[in-house]
């Protein structure tokens, strides 16, 4: 599966270095690590 999916990264040529660091950062801002670290709270709830 994972080669599959860097074939087709390749392909439709797609930076997976600079696609995930967006993620973690979308991520990040999403979900900030002080207001989530060790809760158990759903994070629509947050």
């Amino acid at each position: 599966m994972i080669i599959y999916c860097l074939l087709m990264a390749h392909d439709l040529d797609i930076d997976l270095d600079s696609a995930l660091a967006e993620k973690l950062a979308e991520n990040e801002e999403k979900y900030p690590r002080d207001a989530v670290s060790g809760r158990s709270t759903k994070y629509t709830n947050l």
